[in-house]
């Protein structure tokens, strides 16, 4: 079967931008997207098995050669398609498509593992995120976990973690302007207010006979959870280590998830974080948003909300650790005794 013209899309990221979601939307639904001809690979890039939705640490592991990871790819990718092709009974020319999912391909020199990549047109597709949601993810999911200070963080990465356009140029230089995708992870801004049908729209991909829903997927968790994993970080093994946040759902469900409550800053506070990336941000809205009127921010706007700081609230939660803890051995104790 013809292979050329075969379509690539490639999300990659950006971290803290929904990608789990996405990913579990791929897994989810990789028996019937195959239907529409469109491929989620396993982990490895195997046909039909393994699938997670995410090649992150496949990523990981053919990063530290790219030369000769590029040569791999493109044997599995050529081999996916012909598999798919004689699976499905396609005839010659039918259009074909492989989605990849890995938000660490925005890192290092990843962005070179897909060029000139034979008989495949490349197509990143990235989502991006107001800095200031960005920063207070990024500190929760990894950074408080190497820190004890948030303020000393924050000064630290100021204007350069987050910078989308700097992140993004080595793509649009490689892959050019025309073939990348940059949508926003701000919900008022997606198709359908939905994220799955956001990225659905931007792969081209039917939403018929899918499964959008995808629960929340990676959840965030209230300030409180946040200071108390800071000051207690040494109980993580690396900044992937999630097991705190999973014994904080598993004790006390969503109760200390992140809500509308939850607002972390004062609105001065994130403007004054905005600020460090005006240029940045100036530059991305001219470069993927030009379809915006003059007085059009790329994000929602910030809420204008009163912000006061938990005091000794984490007392609560740690008692509700403790006692949900009780509860769990009493009943392995029954459960023995009966």
């Amino acid at each position: 079967m013809e292979l050329s013209g075969t379509k690539l899309l490639l999300h990659i990221g950006a971290p803290k931008c929904g990608s789990s979601a996405i990913q579990r939307f791929l897994a989810n639904n990789a028996t019937a997207l195959r239907r529409q001809n469109v491929i989620v690979p396993g982990q490895k890039l195997e046909y039909g098995t393994n699938i997670s939705g995410n090649h992150i640490w496949y990523i990981e592991e053919l990063s530290s050669d790219i030369e000769a990871a590029k040569k791999v790819i493109a044997s599995k990718l050529n081999s996916l398609a012909v598999e798919h092709a004689e699976s499905a009974n396609l005839v010659s020319g039918t259009n074909i498509s492989i989605i990849l999912s890995a938000e660490n391909l925005v890192n290092k020199h990843n962005y070179l593992l897909f060029s000139d990549l034979p008989n495949f047109s490349v197509h990143p597709l990235v989502y991006v995120r107001r800095q200031d949601d960005f920063l207070i993810s990024s500190w929760q999911q990894w950074h408080l976990k190497q820190n004890r200070d948030f303020w000393a963080w924050i000064i630290s990465v100021l204007g350069k973690f987050g910078d989308w356009s700097r992140l993004l140029d080595p793509w649009v230089k490689t892959y050019s302007r025309q073939n990348i995708s940059v949508m926003r992870f701000d919900q008022a801004k997606m198709h359908k207010m939905n994220l799955v049908s956001d990225f659905c729209l931007h792969c081209g991909l039917s939403e018929d006979g899918l499964d959008i829903s995808v629960g929340n997927a990676n959840p965030s968790f209230s300030e409180m959870v946040s200071d108390l994993a800071m000051r207690a970080n040494s109980v993580f093994s690396s900044v992937h280590d999630n097991e705190f946040y999973h014994m904080i759902s598993a004790l006390t469900g969503e109760r200390y998830h992140k809500s509308e409550k939850d607002v972390f800053l004062s609105a001065a506070q994130r403007r004054a974080i905005l600020g460090h990336y005006q240029t940045s941000n100036a530059q991305l809205r001219e470069q993927f948003f030009p379809e915006l009127r003059s007085n059009e921010d790329i994000f929602s706007p910030i809420k204008e909300t009163t912000y006061a700081q938990s005091i000794n609230t984490e007392s609560a939660l740690l008692a509700e650790l403790i006692f949900g803890l009780y509860k769990r051995l009493r009943s392995i104790k029954e459960n023995k005794e009966t």
